[in-house]
């Protein structure tokens, strides 16, 4: 079985924005690190639908495909502002390793059930998991003027700590609640794990590396790996 050669995106500010409409990265360049988003806000509640749509398979990614592919839980909170939840160039929060590389959240749980408490998030979003893929799960969440953003993530699996997900993505555009969205879904590295290959065996990271896109000089689009499918917003009401 031939390996994947992994490489890492330098963390720069200045290329970040850059970064995340090059590859629809999943998180919002309008809502930055202490960034407040009151002169966005908009009114009332509003309700989405999502929807996960799954392409991974032996045809999109032949390069060393797993058996059995499949996705943890659908797992993750709205929130105030970017990188509560996780985010690209941050370091994995115990939650979120386990997620990735065991797809287990109860740790996740607790993390945004005290965000909750201390009133930086604003609720939990618990969709179900993906059996096989390619395939499609579905959930919903609330958002509110206080906590307007959506951050979600799920482990690629089998995977060494590899998963799929948005950050901070903004769902109040110009005062105004998006109708619809759809977001195209790359794999990122949360730093946990030095495996290559989504069957490798465990390899503990001697210390944490930062969430990276994950890339590939093997199933190629310009070294990065092919996408796995879409995020889909719909607003409800």
């Amino acid at each position: 079985m031939n390996s994947l050669t992994i490489k890492k995106i330098a963390n720069f500010p200045s290329v970040r924005c850059a970064l995340l409409s090059t590859s629809v990265l999943l998180m919002s360049c309008t809502t930055m690190p202490g960034q407040s988003t009151s002169n966005l806000r908009c009114e009332g509640v509003a309700e989405y639908k999502l929807t996960f749509v799954s392409t991974w398979s032996a045809e999109t990614h032949p390069e060393s495909f797993p058996p059995d592919p499949h996705y943890s839980k659908l797992v993750g909170a709205t929130h105030q502002t970017y990188g509560q939840v996780w985010s690209l160039g941050q370091l994995a929060t115990t939650g979120v390793k386990d997620i990735a590389e065991q797809g287990l959240n109860v740790k996740f749980r607790k993390e945004i059930d005290w965000a909750i408490k201390i009133d930086e998030a604003g609720s939990y979003i618990d969709g179900p998991d993906m059996k096989l893929s390619p395939g499609q799960i579905g959930t919903r969440f609330t958002v509110t003027p206080d906590f307007p953003l959506v951050s979600v993530l799920s482990m690629i699996a089998p995977s060494p700590d590899w998963v799929v997900g948005v950050s901070g993505l903004n769902m109040c555009e110009n005062a105004t609640w998006v109708l619809e969205k759809a977001l195209t879904l790359r794999a990122f590295d949360v730093g946990t794990d030095a495996g290559t290959t989504y069957v490798a065996t465990n390899q503990p990271e001697t210390e944490k590396q930062k969430v990276q896109i994950l890339q590939s000089n093997m199933d190629s689009e310009g070294d990065e790996v092919p996408a796995f499918g879409e995020l889909r917003f719909e607003l409800v009401h």
